[in-house]
């Protein structure tokens, strides 16, 4: 009987920051509610497929206000002890050392691959937009 591998989570194209208020609230909730359910969890990993943020740009020593939650809860995910790893889409054009340097997250240039926990590698390109709904397998 083959070992179970770890489950793989993607999520590609939330563009966070790119609604209204009120929608981009509904929107980080669900998401928050989502990653705060793999909490300590050592059987998964999450990929997070580019453009997370609508609009991602890193000053040295400042982060946009509206991303904020967002990150503390990434980095708590990762503190966890679960793997989160960042390919880079078409709307992370300033990326720089924060993921990886303040929440721990594996970041991944266009073009390269992720590996997994159980063994083996991925590559993904995010294409398509969210819709507002996380599905988990």
């Amino acid at each position: 009987m083959r070992a179970a591998r770890p489950t793989l989570y993607l999520l590609g194209d939330a563009h966070l920051g790119g609604q209204s208020p009120a929608r981009e609230e509904a929107k980080q909730e669900r998401l928050i509610s989502f990653w705060r359910s793999l909490h300590g969890r050592n059987d998964c990993q999450l990929v997070l497929c580019g453009d997370l943020f609508d609009f991602w740009f890193e000053y040295r020593h400042v982060i946009a206000r509206s991303h904020f939650r967002i990150l503390v809860e990434l980095a708590g995910l990762v503190n966890s002890g679960v793997p989160v790893d960042y390919l880079a889409g078409n709307h992370d054009f300033w990326m720089g050392s924060f993921l990886r340097a303040e929440a721990g997250v594996a970041l991944h240039e266009e073009g390269s691959s992720c590996s997994r926990p159980a063994g083996g590698s991925f590559s993904a390109m995010a294409t398509a937009s969210w819709p507002g709904t996380i599905s988990t397998v």
